[in-house]
């Protein structure tokens, strides 16, 4: 089974109350993340407050939280039945975006790295 076909991760309010909060919270605490990203991080967080976070974006914050923090131990998933063609779907979309956000976050590395260099006094 590759990264894939594994099931689509979908956050359980009841048995882990604080699991979007924990994860969005990590992922603006690395300063990396660009405005549209967090503020993607904060639209899901005040989704998932309300009670409608769409399964599709609940994935979305696991993969990004696992591509750039490391493995998302404890969430909990709401089923380990094989996902659908349309949850890998959902879930290639959400690698998909984070792999953009990724992107994104090595392209602003690399231009505050020359900004910084262009900053530094001639000899």
């Amino acid at each position: 089974m590759n990264e894939f076909e594994a099931p689509v991760p979908v956050l359980k309010p009841a048995n882990d109350p604080v699991a979007v909060e924990r994860l969005v919270t990590e992922l603006i605490a690395t300063g990396e993340m660009n405005a549209d990203t967090v503020a993607d991080l904060e639209r899901i967080r005040s989704e998932w407050q309300a009670g409608t976070l769409d399964p599709d974006d609940s994935a979305y914050l696991v993969a990004l939280h696992r591509r750039l923090i490391g493995a998302s131990a404890g969430l909990v998933e709401a089923s380990s039945a094989p996902a659908s063609p349309e949850g890998n779907d959902a879930l290639r979309q959400a690698l998909a975006r984070a792999e953009a956000a990724e992107a994104e976050v090595e392209r602003l590395r690399a231009e505050l790295a020359m900004l910084r260099g262009s900053q530094e006094p001639s000899a």
